[in-house]
């Protein structure tokens, strides 16, 4: 019998019962609730883009709490928009399964408004995209040109985050192209075509051009 990194055995309907509680004030103050949803910041007051247990991101803009997990032969994802009052659990049974893709599809389809504009802006200044792209294959290796990172972001990608990351972009295919949809100030984000699907990439970066933030995320 496989057990979860604390030792949990649980069902979907238990999770689904658990997932509706949170934000509950029956269990947590609001107060608590919104601290454990707030991302923690480096030295430099750089955003980490994770809470108290919380991965804390975006769709199409609206903010998202939500985590994955797998270990050998089990996938599972749960996202939560708690703006919309919607949430998922997803449990996967299959090494190769995409848990976090299925939680984004069926968030979208409950509500189309999260699915994130496909539409090509008009793009400032193409050297970011070109180094954004050199990134991405970067962390599809597992190695990216850390000398592209602010410091501080790059001790934050230690082994086991790129190791994540590397995992979920191999699990789409071949890379196939990069499309800026959004600029908003030093704010990026891409849409990255890849074989089996696209992914979702937010950038952030400094006045220097160094990266300060480099998120990826199922469509």
């Amino acid at each position: 019998q496989p057990f979860a990194a604390g030792s949990i055995v649980s069902t979907a309907n238990d999770m689904a019962k658990w997932v509706a509680a949170q934000g509950s004030e029956q269990i947590l103050p609001k107060a608590l609730w919104e601290e454990a949803w707030t991302s923690g910041k480096l030295s430099n007051g750089a955003p980490i883009g994770y809470g108290f247990g919380w991965v804390l991101s975006k769709m199409n803009d609206v903010p998202t709490v939500g985590h994955g997990g797998a270990i050998p032969g089990f996938n599972t994802s749960i996202v939560r928009v708690p703006s919309k009052k919607l949430g998922v659990v997803v449990l996967c049974s299959s090494n190769g399964s995409d848990a976090t893709g299925v939680s984004s599809a069926l968030l979208t389809t409950a509500d189309p408004s999260l699915k994130a504009s496909t539409v090509a802006v008009a793009d400032p200044d193409p050297k970011i995209t070109e180094t954004t792209e050199r990134l991405l294959r970067g962390f599809e290796r597992g190695e990216p040109d850390k000398a592209l990172l602010e410091p501080k972001f790059a001790e934050f990608l230690t082994p086991e985050r790129l190791k994540g990351g590397q995992a979920f972009l191999r699990t789409n295919g071949a890379f196939k192209s990069l499309t800026l949809v959004k600029v908003d100030g030093t704010r990026r984000v891409y849409l990255a075509e890849y074989e089996k699907g696209k992914v979702r990439v937010g950038i952030d970066h400094n006045a220097e051009g160094l990266f300060t933030s480099f998120g990826i995320a199922p469509v």
